[in-house]
């Protein structure tokens, strides 16, 4: 793990890049395409950015993070596998059936410049090789379970997770891509220190969806483990330690 990578591009900044107006195809605003038969992002590029969301307020708030990334204009040769590459694209995962009228709320209107994806239900996912939920109880942060999930099925071959409260630094979040190519690692974030885990920070993390592959397989193992033995978690974090 190399803590240090993406530190520059983790900054937090007031305010985001001035969104243009307009919105572009690459985007991914068309139906979702079909990966071994089921729905699957639309969006397809070597490097991009994740996201995730649930709850109501949560999705309103994120959404303005989103739009600023979706919205910043670095230039060429930030992706080192796409060196054309000129826009920072982003999937924003849900399994919240009033997201598109959340986002619409959160953006003041506005139409998102990201591509908003339905995973579907815990019990029934609707996403290519999505795992349910394990076992048949549901909790209140079951959500985690999901996590690896669609870490595992990022539709770039370089991904960027940002949490919601992650708030991009303006075309610097790039850097983070150009820092992650030069460190040929499997997996870069930050390190979380705390009282009760330490280590790698998944709301900020880059992988190579192939080199991470036997490690995201892994965590989703060890949750899967502790979910069926406790019949609960509350963190995902500890898993991936």
């Amino acid at each position: 793990m190399r803590r240090a990578a993406l530190a520059l591009a983790a900054a937090a900044c007031a305010l985001g890049a001035k969104q243009p107006e307009a919105a572009t195809r690459e985007a991914g605003h068309g139906k979702p395409r079909k990966k071994y038969g089921k729905p699957y992002p639309e969006t397809k590029a070597a490097c991009g950015v994740v996201m995730f969301g649930t709850g109501d307020d949560y999705i309103q708030y994120s959404a303005r993070n989103a739009q600023r990334i979706a919205a910043l204009a670095p230039g060429k040769n930030w992706c080192a596998a796409q060196p054309d590459l000129d826009r920072v694209l982003v999937v924003y995962f849900h399994d919240n059936k009033k997201a598109d009228t959340l986002v619409r709320k959160g953006l003041g209107g506005a139409a998102p410049r990201f591509e908003l994806f339905y995973l579907g239900t815990r019990a029934k996912p609707r996403m290519a090789k999505f795992e349910a939920l394990p076992g048949t109880k549901r909790w209140a942060r079951d959500y985690k379970w999901l996590r690896p999930q669609y870490y595992k099925r990022s539709p770039f071959r370089t991904t960027l997770n940002m949490d919601g409260d992650a708030v991009p630094c303006g075309a610097r979040l790039v850097e983070a891509f150009r820092a992650f190519a030069e460190s040929k690692a499997a997996v870069a974030g930050l390190w979380h220190v705390g009282a009760s885990y330490s280590g790698l920070n998944t709301g900020f993390m880059a992988w190579d969806k192939e080199k991470a592959d036997p490690l995201l397989a892994a965590w989703a193992d060890d949750m899967r483990r502790a979910i069926l033995a406790n019949r609960t978690i509350r963190h995902d974090q500890p898993s991936l330690a």
